[in-house]
């Protein structure tokens, strides 16, 4: 309203013969434009915005911004993306702040599109045109060009497999070509430095011993700089520790490879190992089982233990004067080993603690009905937990909206137990309740205790929607519409109506599920603006584009949903469709989905374990992959 206002003021004095008070009028006009553009940097109404600062002539770095935003949208119509290219070349050839940003964003493109050479030459423009102290830029460009212009060899092996089975290993390079590898036997019970066994990662192998045999592979890849892998299977003459070593050039990396019957299971206390070995394939306990242990104690101490499995599999060792902190463990039996790790837990061994653990006594229960709880509390310091008896705590119940409903205090039998009755109302909301222990004097460590609450429901008719196959922005997308009646059976000859809204989309990423963010979570471009309550919601302030359309249901309750895209719309959109029925009741039934067609048939997101790391560590990253539809 106000901003539209005041533009429409600002565009009528601009237009004028001329002047400073028209010059005035027009810088003032950029700016708010601009300012516009980066409140709502995507979507039609930008690109329109971005068209407008153009035609009002703005000057060199005013061109150069422009061209900037218009060319990031346009990148991503598939149509007019050769435009974008234009626009950004056009901005990085300024001499404006934003043609590092320019350049810096096309060769991203390049990149993307597997066009690594091209995007190459734009990433070393940058380093070699642009200040490292005024291009914010110039960094990441120094950062990308070497990850593109290097040589990289990454090796990766499961880390155990079965007799019989052919292990894999997966190579990773970048301007390689010829990889030469050596598999050679190792033994894990010849190293003495308990460091070398400690180090973060996969099994450490050992020293290296007799070589099997050694070969050479070929990575072929498309164009140059491009990233190429290539799977392999490894034949090794039987059960044993083996070292495999990928050479190119300078480029040296080794992977441990366990062939081996066997497993272990470690668990640690203060100063005792208990390693227990078993054939992963039958259970059947590993007697006799030589174990070494590579270990760090108390003040930066390391130590090498030794021992044998009893008749039962279990080896026992202990440490005496120290507490233990980590253990590196293998056990071998013949050529079998097994390998584990462990970690002792960091609580203080002078804090006393109280366990709780409350049970109802049956998990689910209707409104109206009782719930009988038993509580079950030991105490514990620095050893086995033994009953708490004659002891004060509070127990407090949440309801499914996390509103207390019952607050009582306990106090516990000689044998550290109690327990109550809580009525529910009749009308007691539905859902999962929980209950929590409190004491003042001691943290209490408990148990996820609960129960649900749930009465029965006559089945409703409902309406669902599906998307049939993967559409694309410029394709007629077809929705599969299915109703069905309360007793189960298809809703069929339903008369109805479905409104579709479409409107531009941008895919972005949930948080992945331990609440780490997605890869541009929060950022602008393509994965979407920051504050969005639907993740994978459409373009902030654009009305969408409404039509509805007549159906009926087959015999089976189902009926096709064909929706032509619009032409006022371009690149990636979403439907939204909600459907009406009346079925012979004359009783009306909904139900909604969002369909979204995108010329990106999937989106990946990775994410490593950490931001930090040395050089010489590995790096953990997870990967996921969707397609638009989630």
């Amino acid at each position: 309203g106000r901003w539209k206002a005041a533009v429409s003021q600002l565009e009528a004095v601009a237009s004028g013969a001329g002047g400073r008070s028209a010059n005035e009028a027009r810088r003032a006009l950029v700016d708010a434009l601009f300012d516009e553009i980066d409140r709502r940097p995507s979507g039609p109404e930008a690109l329109a915005l971005a068209e407008r600062i153009l035609a009002l002539r703005p000057g060199t770095a005013g061109y150069a911004r422009a061209y900037l935003a218009r060319g990031r949208l346009l990148l991503g119509d598939r149509e007019r993306a050769a435009q974008g290219e234009r626009d950004l070349r056009a901005a990085g050839g300024t001499r404006s702040e934003w043609a590092d940003d320019a350049l810096f964003e096309l060769a991203v493109y390049y990149e993307g599109r597997g066009l690594f050479g091209e995007a190459l030459a734009l990433y070393e423009r940058i380093v070699e045109r642009f200040d490292p102290g005024t291009s914010d830029r110039h960094s990441e460009a120094v950062s990308r060009a070497a990850q593109l212009r290097d040589p990289r060899l990454d090796l990766v092996v499961a880390e155990t497999a079965l007799p019989g089975a052919s292990p894999k290993a997966h190579l990773f390079v970048r301007n390689v070509s010829q990889v030469r590898f050596t598999l050679r036997r190792a033994d894990p019970f010849a190293v003495t430095d308990p460091r070398l066994m400690l180090a973060p990662g996969a099994p450490p192998a050992g020293v290296p011993g007799v070589e099997i045999r050694s070969w050479s592979e070929s990575v072929g890849t498309r164009r140059r700089h491009e990233p190429g892998q290539k799977t392999l299977e490894l034949q090794t003459p039987g059960p044993g520790v083996y070292l495999l070593e990928a050479a190119a050039g300078e480029l040296v990396r080794s992977v441990p490879v366990v062939v081996t019957p066997f497993a272990s299971v470690v668990k640690m206390s203060r100063d005792q190992l208990a390693v227990w070995t078993a054939d992963a394939r039958t259970g059947q306990a590993a007697a006799g089982a030589e174990v070494v242990a590579f270990v760090e104690v108390g003040g930066g101490e390391y130590r090498r233990l030794e021992g044998l499995s009893d008749a039962g599999g279990l080896c026992l060792l202990e440490v005496e004067d120290a507490r233990l902190v980590s253990a590196a463990v293998w056990s071998r039996k013949g050529q079998g080993h097994a390998f584990a790790r462990a970690r002792a837990s960091q609580r203080p061994d002078a804090s006393p603690e109280l366990l709780a653990y409350l049970l109802a006594d049956r998990p689910l229960y209707g409104p109206g009905e009782e719930v009988g709880v038993r509580l079950f509390l030991r105490s514990r310091e620095g050893g086995p937990s033994s009953p708490a008896a004659a002891t004060e705590v509070t127990v407090t119940t949440y309801d499914p909206s996390d509103r207390v409903i019952d607050r009582r205090n306990l106090k516990t039998s000689e044998l550290g137990t109690a327990s109550f009755a809580l009525a529910l109302g009749d009308r007691a909301q539905l859902g999962a309740y929980r209950f929590h222990v409190h004491d003042n004097r001691l943290g209490i460590s408990q148990s996820k205790g609960g129960f649900r609450v749930e009465e029965h429901k006559a089945p409703e008719p409902t309406v669902s929607l599906e998307p049939m196959g993967k559409p694309r922005p410029d394709e007629t997308v077809k929705v599969l519409v299915s109703a069905s009646s309360s007793c189960g059976g298809p809703l069929a000859n339903a008369h109805g109506r479905a409104v579709v809204t479409e409107e531009p989309w941008s895919h972005s990423w949930k948080p992945w599920p331990d609440g780490q963010p997605a890869d541009g979570a929060g950022s602008e471009g393509p994965h979407g603006g920051p504050g969005a309550a639907d993740p994978r919601q459409g373009q902030w302030g654009y009305v969408g584009v409404s039509r509805t359309i007549e159906l009926t249901t087959d015999a089976e309750g189902k009926a096709a949903l064909e929706l032509s895209p619009s032409k006022d719309l371009r690149g990636d959109r979403s439907f939204r469709v909600r459907v009406y029925l009346t079925d012979t009741s004359r009783r009306e039934i909904t139900g909604s989905a969002t369909v979204r067609a995108s010329s990106s048939p999937w989106f990946v997101d990775v994410w490593p374990d950490r931001v930090l790391y040395k050089p010489g560590e590995r790096i953990a990253v997870r990967l996921r992959a969707e397609d638009a539809n989630g």
